[in-house]
């Protein structure tokens, strides 16, 4: 099968980026490891292979794992099998820049889009093996069903962020965008279980089966993975260097015109279900170029915060983290750059193990642009429990870790907006700090094929995933009908 780069169709408007040296956090991190260190029980390698699971119950063991999978998931992807790495790729070859922002699909780059999987009228999935279509990432998107508090969870493809329905746009005027993949052991699971359809899954709480991903133990798989990206068009080509990047269909927001541009990864989050964490492992990685800490902001430059930022001038006089003001259509402002801050830094541990990661990455390809990016938590389950049957929501949060109070989680591309001690959180109370697990312990089925007469309730788990809630009904017919009571 012949394998073409995907391009994405990103709605966006047009300004430009600096193209000044970033070296800042490459410091940062050289500090924090003379400081600190780490102690893994497998330290992270230069190898494609991706790993099933995670030694517990030590943080500095998954913050290991997680920057394994960030170098498994980023290898060079085979060109006849997705999903799966080119094996015969070198090392020396890993991140290798592209001067024309065209560089190969990385292995999670051949995931199955969400959309793709969960279609209008429950129509079957596209198949998993296809090769790389054109991605559909626009301004507005489908959105999957509304938490029962009215605010709307994760969209596809879209510039909002979830939960805040807000946008952040970089110093260059552009907004950052947002699409979501799962690999093939979830794939194959939903597609095996009819669960794009929310008939199959309705079906799934009458006979008390339930939503439960694979974790990999039978042996045929890694668990289930989610990845959410976070794309920025760039538009000076001295910064491709410094990113993972991809050739795109950019369009305008505002307008709807498109232009053929470049973007560069800024954002990736890593959901994986494993044997040992039934409650997944939630890694979150980010361009070190980003943003700053609060408290200690350096020169510069950064993607998304202007040190010389004047407030006479700024759309957001300058206050940090500030979310755009409602607006529709023309009405909003997307070029209005987004002032914004690290509101809890990096423990210095996780700080000392970036600093080992890049430099490993440096070793095998010194011009690598997976040295510039930098793991900012992990969040596991150090009471991993095994759910069963059809269960409500709230589910189990596992004990998650790390502690409450010791570091944020947040993914300033991705969280920008949920970054303070108390965060929004979809089961209230609100959260003691930013916490993967307290939002996804209330992800749902969808609702949008509750059987007639039903007067039960509705908040049944999907397993600590949200796609799942964007299913849509296939058309009633005689044998797919659920039964009117559980």
């Amino acid at each position: 099968m012949t394998r073409r780069r995907s391009a994405l169709l990103i709605g966006v408007c047009a300004l430009g980026l600096s193209a000044c040296e970033r070296t800042a956090p490459v410091k940062a991190y050289a500090q924090a490891a003379a400081s600190s260190g780490f102690n893994c029980y497998q330290n992270p390698t230069v190898s494609y292979t991706l790993p099933a699971d995670a030694q517990m119950p030590r943080q500095d063991d998954m913050n290991c794992f997680a920057w394994q999978q960030f170098i498994a998931l980023n290898w060079k992807a085979s060109s006849t099998h997705n999903g799966q790495p080119d094996t015969g790729a070198p090392a020396s070859q890993l991140g290798a820049p592209s001067a024309s922002g065209a560089s190969p699909p990385k292995v999670w780059e051949t995931y199955a889009l969400s959309s793709d999987v969960f279609r209008d009228a429950a129509a079957p999935p596209l198949p998993f093996s296809q090769a790389p279509k054109q991605r559909q990432l626009r301004a507005t998107a489908r959105q999957i069903e509304p938490l029962k508090n009215g605010i709307g969870a994760v969209e596809f493809a879209s510039i909002y962020q979830a939960f805040s329905h807000s946008w952040i746009t970089a110093q260059n005027g552009r907004p950052t965008y947002y699409e979501v993949r799962l690999n093939s052991d979830e794939y194959d699971y939903i597609v095996a279980n009819r669960l794009y359809d929310a008939r199959a899954q309705w079906q799934f709480v009458q006979n008390g089966t339930g939503i439960h991903l694979p974790d990999g133990s039978d042996g045929n798989g890694v668990g289930a993975i989610e990845i959410k990206a976070a794309w920025l068009p760039l538009t000076d080509a001295s910064l491709y260097k410094r990113f993972v990047t991809a050739q795109a269909n950019i369009v305008d927001p505002a307008t709807g015109k498109s232009t053929q541009g470049v973007v560069g990864l800024v954002g990736l989050h890593i959901i994986h279900k494993t044997r040992n964490a039934q409650q997944f492992v939630w890694a979150t990685f980010e361009q070190i170029d980003n943003a700053p800490a609060l408290g200690d902001i350096g020169a510069g430059p950064y993607t998304y915060y202007n040190p010389q930022c004047q407030p006479a001038s700024d759309r957001y006089q300058c206050n940090v983290n500030t979310k755009p003001p409602s607006c529709s259509g023309s009405a909003c402002d997307y070029a209005a750059p987004t002032q914004i801050v690290r509101q809890q830094p990096l423990l210095p541990n996780t700080g000392a193990l970036n600093h080992y990661a890049q430099s490993l990455i440096r070793s095998s390809n010194a011009d690598s642009v997976l040295q510039y990016y930098q793991l900012v938590s992990v969040m596991w389950p150090s009471s991993s429990t095994t759910i069963d049957g059809a269960l409500l929501t709230p589910l189990t949060g596992g004990n998650p870790q790390p502690p409450t109070g010791t570091g944020g989680l947040a993914n300033t591309t991705l969280e920008t907006y949920f970054q303070d001690t108390q965060s929004y959180s979809p089961n209230n109370p609100p959260l003691s700090q930013p916490s993967c697990l307290a939002c996804h312990t209330v992800a749902t089925i969808s609702s949008q094929a509750v059987p007639a007469g039903w007067t039960g309730k509705t908040n049944y788990a999907s397993d600590y995933s949200f796609l799942f809630g964007s299913a849509k009904p296939s058309p009633a017919t005689a044998s797919n009908a659920p039964r009117s009571q559980p």
